[in-house]
């Protein structure tokens, strides 16, 4: 949980900071009396998913009998919400790119699960929480991976790339849900699929920025967002050695692996064994540097002239 714990407060305070950057520059409400101003502001309708998501976790709804059972309509609506992320995460790159507020806050719901996260962190983080509090961090985490990564962003085309990202990422969920209806061979070879067309997505969204001074700069000043998904991203890979039930291993070599200290497993990758978990796990470190640096070089641009805050 200490692990868990330092992710997510790393990935918080970059958005903490970005967002009180970005509230110092511009007052949200001056800018909404401007004639022309723009009124599509997605960071309310984060920020108000966010305090339901938590909100509920303190309900302690798994006190109630309804909540704990697995067979009940409200699990299988649950777990058909889960499947369809990356349909939701495709959408709500769409939202953004038609600065559609309906369209978003449509997909928000369903990406929160109706802000019953909580129910799901288990399935999404690995980790089994117990106390409010913990599960609350586990929540957070949840929140980030699935909705992190369209945290201020503005531009059209980067709000395309990311639902589409998010979108190849996501379809990994509708695996899970259906893990224990298919065989094991079945299900490792969709996993292994989706690693790869995940490390490609990273991969192509590289080279785009490098070739793309528009988009590079898009991707700068959603920066924070992307970070902080990817952050929370990074610690489960490379603790469970891989996403989805690690593809890149045996399950003898992943049980090891798990028993291993975060030394230990640095010492592995040094060392050449397994290189495809070494690759992802690279690509999503490289683009976090890389997206840190940008966001650096353009520290005090805005989104756009009516400094709208998004």
């Amino acid at each position: 949980m200490e692990e868990a714990k330092g992710f997510i407060e790393g990935a918080w305070i970059l958005v903490a900071v970005e967002c009180l950057w970005r509230i110092r520059q511009c007052d949200p409400i001056a800018t909404s009396q401007r004639s022309g101003a723009s009124t599509f502001w997605p960071s309310f309708l984060f920020v108000g998913a966010y305090v339901l998501c938590i909100g509920t976790v303190w309900l302690e709804l798994k006190k109630f009998e309804y909540f704990k059972a697995e067979k009940t309509l409200l699990r299988s609506l649950l777990k058909f919400l889960h499947a369809c992320d990356g349909l939701v995460a495709l959408f709500l790159g769409l939202s953004i790119y038609y600065q559609n507020m309906t369209l978003m806050s449509a997909m928000i719901v369903a990406m929160t699960k109706f802000f019953l996260l909580h129910l799901l962190s288990r399935m999404v983080t690995g980790v089994t929480a117990y106390t409010p509090m913990d599960i609350s961090l586990q929540t957070t985490k949840t929140f980030l991976h699935h909705l992190g990564s369209f945290f201020f962003i503005s531009d059209p085309t980067v709000s395309l790339i990311t639902g589409f990202w998010r979108f190849v990422s996501m379809n990994g969920h509708a695996a899970m849900t259906v893990q224990k209806s298919i065989s094991l061979e079945t299900y490792r070879s969709i996993m292994w699929k989706i690693s790869h067309a995940r490390n490609l997505c990273v991969s192509l969204i590289l080279l785009a920025m490098f070739f793309s001074p528009s988009i590079r700069r898009g991707f700068a000043l959603s920066a924070a967002g992307h970070v902080s998904y990817m952050i929370v991203r990074l610690g489960p890979i490379f603790r469970l050695g891989g996403g989805g039930g690690s593809v890149y291993m045996s399950e003898e070599d992943n049980a090891l692996w798990k028993s291993y200290t975060d030394g230990h497993r640095l010492a592995e990758l040094s060392k050449g064994k397994h290189p495809w978990l070494s690759l992802e796990l690279s690509l999503l470190f490289i683009l976090c540097v890389v997206l840190l640096f940008l966001r650096v070089t353009t520290y005090g641009e805005m989104d756009s002239d009516d400094c709208t805050v998004n």
